[in-house]
């Protein structure tokens, strides 16, 4: 079974057995893939799991002190060593402080009303990824860690690259992998030291300040977190941005949300669950353990399937349909769970909700024209082509 097509993200019930016996786990290309929400939430939380690490990718042909073993080890906090990930990620977290989100606020929200102008400019259609999602996402993210608007272009598509890390094959991704990495390194090592020199009220300037203060980081440890801050929080945040805006169309909720600006955020957890960008967490196995009866031994791997766990009937009543009052707890996953939850998903829930509820508010008689048409083919995955027709609501805020 190919859990990475267009078709089994968009309705893996149909590929799991429902309504009848629903498949609950199946060997996959990363080993043991789980599809029961119970047990991935469970698995996510499991310290006899892991994710993988840079050895499964020196076992795929990566060499040591290549770029892609740097990132790996030094700032891919889903795969570096475990130590170097709790003495980290602590001191990332507090640059993704509250209170520095909210004061990036404005700026999303100028972000997003520009690329409408732009939209409304160009005439009454629009890819909803190539014209608004991919420039939200990676222009947010780079304000907020302190890029110069004028440098975004310079590294921009090299940040989509991360879904290559899932690639079945990987060795053919290798070269383009590298490319990107070296490039997006390459800029940020400047910037950094750029910032070391004259500090700025941002993210990067935070981190360097808490060297000052004692804490422990790297230049090489700095350089390639913001790295993979800027991998992931472009790629899996300008899909999750589209897939949340076609469910607000295909739903019918946009004239409900136009009255009630809260609408979007309580969307937002059913898209994740239905849509999620982030849709598979391979793992390896630290220590032996038994899960639905399947015995594991340490090296073995397995796969935690998201986009199947959000569709889990045994959970989810009515799994395919958006429901915004679903009994708490809900869906507790999106983000991921436990030790590895998203570092920057504040800042991700704050670019979706400003930029779909920007939509919203400009646009009116929106639809969906054509095929929705996926990006596949690793752990990352969502809308490439997403056409709309429209009529302009009103001028920006």
């Amino acid at each position: 079974m190919n859990v990475q097509t267009q078709a089994f993200l968009e309705s893996p019930n149909s590929a799991l057995g429902c309504p009848h016996a629903r498949l609950a786990h199946t060997d996959g290309i990363s080993g043991t893939e789980f599809f029961g929400y119970d047990t991935v939430r469970a698995l996510f939380r499991d310290d006899r799991i892991r994710p993988k690490t840079a050895q499964v990718y020196l076992d795929m042909g990566v060499t040591k002190g290549s770029p892609i073993y740097e990132f790996l080890q030094r700032g891919n906090f889903n795969m570096m060593p475990q130590e170097d990930h709790d003495r980290l990620r602590p001191l990332i977290l507090r640059g993704f402080r509250p209170a520095r989100i909210r004061t990036a606020e404005p700026a999303i929200q100028q972000i997003a009303d520009g690329l409408v102008d732009q939209i409304i400019t160009s005439g009454g259609t629009a890819n909803l990824v190539a014209d608004f999602s991919h420039h939200l996402s990676i222009r947010t993210i780079s304000h907020f860690i302190g890029v110069p608007a004028e440098d975004v272009h310079r590294f921009e598509d090299a940040t989509v690259e991360l879904i290559l890390l899932g690639a079945v094959p990987f060795a053919p991704a290798i070269p383009r992998l590298e490319e990107a990495l070296v490039e997006i390194s390459t800029y940020v090592d400047s910037l950094v030291t750029a910032r070391r020199v004259q500090p700025g009220d941002d993210f990067i300037s935070d981190l360097i300040a808490l060297e000052s203060e004692g804490d422990k980081i790297t230049q090489e440890e700095l350089v390639w977190s913001i790295v993979f801050l800027l991998l992931a929080g472009h790629d899996t945040t300008r899909a999750q941005i589209a897939s949340t805006a076609r469910l607000l169309i295909s739903t019918g909720q946009r004239d409900a949300a136009a009255e009630d600006d809260t609408l979007v955020k309580q969307l937002l957890k059913e898209s994740l669950r239905i849509y999620p960008a982030a849709h598979r967490f391979p793992r390896v196995v630290r220590e032996p353990l038994e899960v639905e009866g399947l015995s594991f031994e340490p090296g073995d791997r397995l796969a935690l399937n998201l986009a199947a766990a959000g569709r889990d009937p045994s959970v989810f009543e009515n799994p395919d349909d958006v429901v915004l009052d679903r009994p708490a707890p809900g869906y507790e996953i999106g983000f991921g769970y436990g030790g590895h939850h998203c570092i920057g998903w504040g800042l991700a829930t704050a670019e979706i909700t400003i930029g779909v509820q920007t939509l919203v508010d400009r646009l009116t008689n929106v639809d969906i024209v054509g095929d929705v048409v996926y990006k596949t083919g690793g752990t990352i995955a969502g809308p490439e082509v997403l056409d709309i027709t429209f009529s302009p609501r009103t001028a920006a805020r």
